[in-house]
């Protein structure tokens, strides 16, 4: 009986931090919210980052300008399986089969 009351306030407790977890949780969902929506609609160089727009011709890239970029600095970048080392002895396979499936 002398153990009854120990267990009895830690019951207690844990109802009040359940109930407290709880309740923040529901405030912090709904104000929390509302609060970053003010601080968007009030300061929206805040908000969304946007990337800058290119103005002119010379900032547009091109497959034609990138691609050769990308074949430097990514060598497996494209996906036919002959252009990758590892897989170009593979890739002869795969050529063969297809091809004999089409003219059978």
């Amino acid at each position: 009986l002398e153990s009854t009351w120990v267990l009895f306030i830690l019951l207690i407790l844990c109802i009040i931090a359940g109930g407290l977890w709880l309740v923040l949780s529901i405030v912090g969902a709904t104000f929390g919210e509302f609060w970053k929506f003010l601080v968007v609609a009030c300061c929206p160089s805040r908000g969304a980052k946007v990337a800058p727009t290119a103005t002119g011709q010379s900032n547009v890239v091109t497959w034609d300008r990138a691609a050769p970029i990308l074949i430097k600095t990514q060598p497996a970048v494209s996906y036919k399986m002959s252009a990758h080392p590892d897989f170009a002895q593979v890739a002869e396979f795969l050529k063969e089969k297809r091809t004999a499936e089409t003219t059978a």
